[in-house]
């Protein structure tokens, strides 16, 4: 469900909407029935779900699309996931982290963070997930003669093989058979102010960059000659006319106010109220980040009696 907000009470959630009433063919009637202004408020308001496991949203794995050709016309979005990488020859997730230059895991004890304290909720809560982790793929009695990649070698130079530094013939868990989806969603580590896990940030950092340094229209092709004398100043200034910065130094240091926050002044003006304090539009927009993006959920002066940050 969905959090509705209305423009005129940005504070106060008016209804719950299921998301299945959003896309595909009702997605039109629905935003043409409640106002774009409406949902652009609802979604900047709305909190990211996080990236973990068991917590797929349902509705995603019971879909109904029309064009299928079964009996049931759903599909199970989470499991299509897996069978595609495993289609596509998708190295599985401790294999993908050792090409990618990460370290590898010996055990699903490796996804719990050791700086949680024993006991805690948090900490118990990722122990259980360990433990179902255990449940769906197994253990095996090892086999130290058998190496199992060439994409890194141990510390003294010699082959990773099936026991990962235990004695040959121990018990282990399959953390070589964990689908590279599940791994990603299990891990506790992830970059300060992401919601990406540690494996999916260094992806996306050499992914990204490659792309950008590889295409001619970021680099040498970034000119006037290209743009237009108009489009060129566009990207420069993060929109149409002169540059725009944000009020006062957030973070620290001054900066322009972002494209995505431009485009929604520009064409949702009765937003502005709204997005005067917010700085990063990809960021739920009543939340304050105090001091060095804070990942503490608390709201921003002014949105104190949202419902989103009641306990």
């Amino acid at each position: 469900m969905l959090p509705f907000y209305g423009s005129s009470h940005t504070n106060q959630i008016r209804g719950k909407i299921p998301v299945v009433e959003t896309f595909q063919s009702k997605a039109t009637t629905t935003m043409q029935s409640t106002g774009l202004a409406n949902w652009a408020l609802s979604m900047g308001r709305q909190r990211l779900g996080l990236l973990t496991l068991q917590n797929h949203p349902r509705f995603l794995q019971n879909l109904k699309i029309g064009r299928l050709q079964s009996k049931t016309q759903q599909i199970d979005v989470a499991a299509l996931d897996l069978i595609r990488d495993r289609e596509r020859g998708v190295p599985r997730f401790n294999e993908f982290r050792r090409q990618y230059g990460l370290r590898q895991l010996t055990s699903f004890d490796d996804f719990i963070d050791q700086h949680l304290a024993k006991g805690t909720p948090e900490r118990k809560e990722q122990e259980d997930l360990v433990k179902l982790l255990r449940e769906v793929y197994g253990q095996h009695v090892c086999d130290a003669s058998k190496p199992i990649t060439d994409a890194q070698l141990n510390a003294d130079g010699s082959a990773i093989n099936d026991c990962l530094g235990r004695a040959n013939g121990a018990t282990v868990d399959n953390i070589e058979d964990v689908d590279t989806v599940a791994g990603t969603l299990a891990e506790t580590t992830r970059p300060h102010g992401f919601a990406i896990s540690e494996t999916q940030f260094v992806v996306f950092i050499l992914n990204a960059s490659r792309r950008l340094y590889s295409d001619r229209f970021f680099t040498s092709g970034f000119r006037p000659e290209f743009y237009s004398t108009l489009g060129f100043d566009w990207v420069n200034h993060n929109g149409p006319g002169a540059e725009m910065p944000e009020k006062g130094a957030p973070n620290g240091h001054r900066q322009p106010v972002s494209p995505l926050k431009r485009i929604l002044l520009r064409t949702m003006p009765e937003l502005s109220s709204e997005l005067q304090d917010v700085v990063n539009a990809f960021d739920p927009w009543a939340r304050d980040r105090g001091a060095y993006y804070s990942l503490e959920w608390k709201p921003r002066r002014g949105a104190e009696s949202d419902e989103a940050f009641k306990k």
